[in-house]
């Protein structure tokens, strides 16, 4: 899926990086089921649960995609107020504009039904991005071309519980996107013209998870195991013919009451006739924050983060991360001497202190680099 249109469709989302759920590009790793301890008669005579509205204005500081603002309004509801296993349901919209004139809208819902049996995910964006593309590797090339990317597309997905605290489901997302190379900003003895391709990206994939975390907005306890297989061809609408595979692991350890320390490794890995955009990148705040998204993209990708939270007063937090993760052409290329570490530090403020939904900004060093990171929920 084009990584700058899953911010666009999950920003405003408290089922993926918006609410503290594993993954910025994925809104379906969420809470597992918990026993309720009422007794019937408590439970029937307990008032119905309101929802909580959060409203957050976002200032975006990106080496990326430029400086701008984003607005995102989230609204989580128990859909059945009987169910006390299921966790809220998320719907959400965001936008955002930036001074390179990238603009992104997006919204969709994460519905959590029958005791939490069904997870369903529904999603979609439209937006343009324009951005510097470095090529592929983990070398220190700084010479970078100019790119425009804009499109419209959705994203579906379907996890059904099976064994326990297991999940198996269908995802599918479609896209037509239209890149285009501007050479305007090129310093070059010929002129390089504006060239446009327009195609469709698409693929029908199975999700994979296991999650015995104790809240999908700001976890404290349990882990998370999620895997995702997605295959792009003729068949399901693409042009490009690629398969996709990633697998996470994160786990959260409650130091005490105000402290948790949370870690996460990822692996990726993509072959076939892939376009740039959907192959791994390393940046993003999930899996290493301290470099510009895409700066460093290719088809392998190995990346681990662990992050100390303190909850500090009233609605205040901050926190302290570190982590370091490699790309390459292939699994057997990947070396110490590429390695690209990172760490910093962020502040967080609680904009839905009912499910502990907080707004973000974290500062990220890198080797030769660094990021800002702002937006809802915890980076994973």
């Amino acid at each position: 899926m084009p990584k700058y249109l899953q911010v666009a469709a999950l920003i405003g989302l408290a089922c993926g990086q918006a609410a503290g759920s594993p993954q910025a590009t994925d809104p379906e790793q969420s809470a597992a089921p918990s026993q309720s301890t009422q007794k019937p008669a408590e439970a029937a005579a307990k008032p119905a649960k309101r929802g909580e509205l959060a409203v957050a204005p976002i200032p975006v500081i990106d080496p990326t995609i430029g400086n701008g603002m984003a607005l995102a309004v989230l609204y989580t509801v128990r859909l059945n107020h009987e169910d006390e296993v299921s966790p809220p349901s998320v719907f959400g919209a965001a936008g955002l504009r930036t001074s390179n004139g990238t603009w992104a809208f997006g919204g969709g819902a994460q519905l959590y039904l029958k005791q939490d049996r069904f997870r369903i995910l529904v999603a979609g964006a439209t937006g343009t991005a324009n951005y510097k593309f470095y090529g592929l590797g983990s070398g220190s090339n700084d010479t970078s071309i100019s790119i425009t990317q804009n499109g419209s597309g959705i994203l579906t997905g379907l996890l059904v519980r099976t064994l326990r605290r297991w999940y198996v489901g269908p995802r599918y997302y479609y896209f037509m996107v239209t890149t285009g190379l501007d050479g305007s900003e090129h310093q070059t003895a010929f002129p390089i013209e504006e060239v446009q391709f327009r195609l469709p990206v698409a693929a029908l994939g199975a999700h994979i998870q296991r999650d015995t975390r104790d809240s999908q907005f700001y976890s404290r306890s349990g882990s998370v195991f999620d895997t995702k297989a997605y295959f792009s061809d003729r068949s399901v609408g693409a042009l490009f013919q690629y398969q996709d595979y990633e697998m996470a692991f994160q786990q959260y350890f409650p130091v005490s009451k105000k402290q948790v320390v949370a870690y996460r490794v990822h692996a990726c890995a993509v072959n076939g006739h892939a376009p740039f955009f959907a192959l791994c990148s390393l940046g993003n705040s999930a899996d290493m924050r301290g470099y510009p998204s895409g700066r460093y993209r290719d088809r392998r990708m190995l990346v681990g983060q662990v992050e100390y939270r303190r909850e500090i007063w009233w609605r205040f937090g901050a926190v302290a991360f570190m982590g370091a993760g490699e790309v390459a052409s292939t699994f057997g290329d990947l070396d110490t001497s590429s390695l690209k570490p990172g760490g910093g530090v962020g502040v967080r403020f609680a904009v839905a202190p009912k499910n502990h939904i907080n707004i973000k900004a974290d500062y990220g060093l890198g080797k030769g680099s660094h990021a800002w990171y702002l937006g809802i929920g915890e980076a994973f």
